[in-house]
């Protein structure tokens, strides 16, 4: 292959890439995509319910895109430079390693945003509060309304 053809390869790869993870990243954060086991971020337990893949995927999505950006903007750097070889390869390095290195740090954001509980000690109590329960209702167990005791 020659030297013009590899870079027409690296160019059309990593345009598909950086499009793909900015779209995977958009389309998961609406709920369009939904948990899956092949495309998105699926580390730890982000995929568990639709609510945490989604919360997840809006986290990492100002991340996502902004790698996807940096990407298409090394192609096009690349593209200026065409007549250097080395500053060619130099742009299109330096887009891929943008985008895995900053889709990494997403995933991670991503991760430690999946641990996190669906509702804060605050907002259980609230519920608890609302629902006529006690304290000892805090305890993290499903709180069911007990409507004999409000008819006594």
């Amino acid at each position: 292959m020659s030297e013009l053809t590899n870079w027409l390869l690296s160019l059309t790869t990593l345009t598909f890439s950086a499009a793909l993870t900015g779209a995977v990243t958009y389309f998961a954060s609406t709920g369009a995509l939904p948990p899956n086991g092949f495309i998105g971020i699926r580390v730890g337990r982000i995929d568990r319910s639709e609510e945490v893949w989604q919360r997840a995927h809006r986290k990492a999505l100002p991340f996502m895109l902004a790698a996807s950006s940096v990407a298409l903007l090394s192609v096009i750097a690349s593209v200026i430079v065409m007549g250097d070889p080395e500053k060619r390869i130099t742009c299109i390095v330096w887009g891929f390693f943008a985008l895995l290195g900053v889709g990494m740090i997403a995933a991670l954001i991503a991760f430690l945003d999946a641990r996190k509980p669906a509702i804060t000690d605050e907002e259980c109590a609230t519920i608890v509060d609302d629902v006529g329960g006690t304290e000892d209702d805090r305890s993290g167990h499903e709180v069911q309304r007990n409507d004999d005791a409000s008819d006594a």
